[in-house]
């Protein structure tokens, strides 16, 4: 569930700031921090995000790892990976 939460905000992100060319980094990082606020993400935080640009193109990645309790000892460790190509021209 957490993990739905985190690729939906990648992807509002994402439609929120496509063909805006005056994106930068930091607006990046803080929607996804609004977003995180908004939708109660605790597993990551948006220092977590990995923010890239390649041309006029930022790439937001999400790459990270959850521990979740089975029974008595013993857990799932479970890892999650999503990208996401906001096209800021």
């Amino acid at each position: 569930l957490e993990y739905m939460r985190v690729a939906a905000t990648l992807e509002k992100v994402r439609d929120e700031y496509s063909s805006n060319p005056e994106s930068t980094e930091f607006m990046l990082r803080k929607a996804v921090e609004r977003h995180f606020d908004i939708e109660m993400v605790e597993v990551i935080d948006s220092n977590d995000i990995e923010i890239t640009k390649e041309g006029g193109t930022f790439f937001m990645r999400a790459a990270y790892e959850d521990t979740v309790p089975l029974v008595s000892n013993v857990s799932f460790l479970v890892s999650f990976d999503k990208t996401v190509e906001v096209a800021a021209r």
